[in-house]
């Protein structure tokens, strides 16, 4: 018996074979049209005096407390708008931006640049030791890695923004600051600096409406980590989105 599939699989099969290359060329032409269409109704709708409309945003979770301040505070002023809003690590954000699912993102700078994208500055923080307000380390102007030593440190999980600058700044001090834990999630990592046993590493954004916080500048971390607005270039800049940007 012939178990050969029938000819029509193998003309399929070409056929894909012939067109999935051209279908991934078209691919971004596709998005940019369609984004370009999504901004032509967007012009439309900016008519109506932010009366309706959608802004997405995309951000990381340092940044938390920071973008819900703002949702807060804009959405008291122009109740009708919507929000969606992503965290997202810094790689995952940028991707999201270039691809357009998000509307802008709230990130801090990328140490690669892309020719393709804007960053508009925002504010700017520094890399800090995030303790108890009941700590004596509340107490101190600024705080060495070597003090550290002496306490339980728990950092963002590998990939966060945080992470990746303590793990710069240890490496090039020559310093081995081992954390004890490790976390993908901002909120948790807070309750336990709460309890006074923990010392989170994280910039001192993170403290911005936390009580019983208090940031303490690393000595060895000079270099501030700016914050910026991040979008594709040549993108129309709705009033919403203006808007927004104004209350960070």
């Amino acid at each position: 018996m012939d178990n050969k599939p029938p000819k029509s699989y193998f003309v399929s099969a070409t056929i894909i074979q012939v067109l999935l290359p051209i279908f991934c060329w078209c691919l971004p032409y596709a998005r940019q049209t369609v984004a370009d269409a999504d901004y032509g109704v967007q012009r439309i709708k900016d008519m109506e005096d932010l009366k309706t409309g959608r802004l997405c945003i995309g951000t990381t979770f340092g940044l938390s407390a920071l973008i819900t301040d703002a949702i807060a505070r804009f959405s008291e002023q122009y109740p009708e708008i919507h929000f969606e809003v992503m965290f997202l690590k810094q790689d995952e954000l940028i991707d999201a931006v270039r691809e357009r699912k998000v509307d802008f993102a709230l990130t801090f700078e990328m140490m690669e640049k892309d020719d393709l994208l804007t960053e508009r500055p925002a504010k700017t923080y520094h890399l800090c030791a995030i303790v108890s307000d009941q700590n004596p380390l509340a107490q101190q102007a600024t705080v060495s890695l070597r003090q550290l030593a002496d306490y339980n440190i728990c950092t963002p999980a590998r990939g966060m923004n945080a992470r990746r600058m303590f793990d710069s700044l240890t490496n090039k001090k020559g310093i081995e600051l081992q954390p004890k834990l490790e976390i993908n999630e901002i909120h948790t990592l807070l309750h336990l600096v709460r309890t006074g046993r923990w010392v989170a590493i994280l910039v001192d954004s993170i403290t911005h409406g936390e009580e019983g916080l208090c940031a303490v500048p690393l000595r060895e971390a000079a270099l501030p980590m700016p914050v910026v607005w991040l979008y594709p270039k040549d993108m129309y800049i709705r009033k919403a989105m203006q808007k927004f940007m104004e209350l960070i």
